[in-house]
């Protein structure tokens, strides 16, 4: 899948607007938004939000009163809701540059259009727009934008250049993070565990190693091998008060040790990794107030360290939702897919008329040119024998063999270098199905734990 690049970046204004500025190929504008609603309408729509709660001394909870559970929106409320914000940042300049791309999109073969959504976290007056879900952006006839590969949305942040991924030249190494400390509800991880570790060891060019969830033990890793790809599962959170993500790790005894997003980005900084898939709640949620630091998501402040592309959850997730959207997104990896495809039909995996809806729920956030996070050294060509003979090699295109998967909108030509990938990618696969050999699921499994 090609895509054609459409930046949209969104700038606090006057008077409670926003200035949006839109450019690709096909052009530049600029328009001014107002936020069509606040976070706390989407209480009942989007699973996982919650309002916000002041400290417990002001609120109904210290009095022994637990306010009510919210009420469950209709199904046509997460729709209504997604067309607002979609006709909100897509109006006049910017509308029209995107109606053209995706136009020049459709005249090519396997070519959609990437919605690249940029904010600037450190400007205070962008908090508010960057904490509401845009992944829930639909047209007016009820579409979503963030599930189709046609429009792959991804989130970015101010940072420095974007990153590509040096080519691999030898294994690919993954680290996996399992973590269930004390204190915190229970997980069936060892299946998982020991699943992924007999699966993926059966695969050539593979390599895959389960440490503890300590600093020691991370470290230690990281220092004795150069890994590509980070998977974590386990409880992650958001403290809406002041400290912002946090990944629930432990200490050298096992006990509970809360790890903020900076420290965590911190460890794994000076690593050549190309993915981190944060399998917990809230590890993808960006302040929503000027009072917290702002890149005090574990997702943003590890793009800030230099990951190419993170997976998170905005909000709270549920287990169903977690294991079905990672056994889709490895699955498409796998046939071929980029980085971002891979999570627009991952979203869509997840996509039903359940309330309140959770395919909005996860996010990609990428600073790399593209999505292909896996690109291979390819083999130098032979030398010509020597000789009064010996004649120049000509020059030719590697063969390509079309490769025809169930992810159809990832039909992409596989060229003969690019072939030389599939061992490992197929890796991806596997987890995939690991993931789904878990328990059945709970209700609620990886629920916020900032406490």
């Amino acid at each position: 899948m090609n895509y054609l690049d459409l930046a949209v970046q969104i700038l606090p204004g006057v008077d409670g607007r926003f200035d949006v500025r839109v450019a690709s190929d096909e052009g530049e504008g600029k328009s001014h938004m107002t936020l069509p609603f606040t976070l706390a309408d989407l209480v009942g729509v989007v699973y996982g939000v919650h309002p916000y709660i002041p400290s417990p001394p002001d609120n109904a909870v210290a009095a022994g009163n637990p306010p009510p559970p919210p009420t469950i929106a209709p199904p046509e409320m997460a729709i209504s809701l997604g067309f607002k914000l979609f006709d909100a940042l897509f109006q006049g300049e910017a509308r029209d540059i995107l109606n053209r791309t995706e136009s020049r999109a459709r005249s090519s073969d396997q070519t959609g259009v990437r919605v690249r959504l940029t904010m600037d976290l450190r400007d205070l007056g962008v908090c508010e727009a960057a904490a509401l879900p845009w992944e829930l952006m639909c047209r007016a006839d009820g579409s979503p934008l963030a599930i189709s590969s046609n429009t792959a949305l991804v989130r970015a942040v101010d940072t420095p250049l974007p990153t590509t991924p040096r080519p691999l030249s030898g294994a690919l190494r993954v680290l996996g993070l399992r973590s269930n400390p004390p204190g915190t509800p229970q997980l069936d991880l060892q299946q998982e565990v020991d699943a992924v570790e007999v699966s993926w060891a059966k695969l050539p060019g593979i390599e895959v190693d389960f440490v503890k969830p300590t600093q020691s033990a991370i470290l230690d890793a990281l220092a004795a091998k150069e890994y590509h790809v980070i998977h974590y599962m386990g409880h992650g959170g958001f403290d809406p008060a002041s400290i912002g993500g946090r990944l629930l790790l432990e200490n050298d005894d096992g006990s509970l040790r809360r790890v903020e997003a900076e420290t965590f980005a911190q460890w794994v900084a000076d690593s050549p990794l190309r993915l981190v898939f944060l399998n917990a709640c809230e590890t993808g949620r960006t302040p929503g107030r000027a009072e917290i630091p702002p890149f005090a998501g574990v997702a943003a402040a590890l793009i800030r360290a230099g990951v190419p592309a993170v997976v998170g959850n905005q909000f709270s997730v549920s287990d169903n939702g977690a294991i079905t959207f990672a056994k889709t997104f490895y699955a498409r990896i796998v046939q071929g897919c980029p980085v971002d495809a891979a999570a627009a039909l991952a979203r869509k995996a997840i996509y039903d008329e359940t309330m309140p809806v959770q395919w909005a729920t996860p996010v990609l956030y990428m600073r790399s040119h593209d999505g292909d996070l896996f690109p291979r050294v390819s083999a130098a060509p032979a030398a010509p024998e020597p000789g009064p003979s010996a004649k120049a090699p000509i020059s030719a295109p590697p063969p390509t063999f079309h490769h025809r998967s169930l992810c159809d909108p990832c039909q992409i030509p596989v060229t003969a270098q690019s072939a030389s990938a599939a061992p490992y990618l197929a890796a991806l696969s596997r987890l995939a199905i690991t993931i789904s050999l878990r328990s059945p699921p709970r209700p609620s499994r990886r629920q916020s734990q900032w406490t």
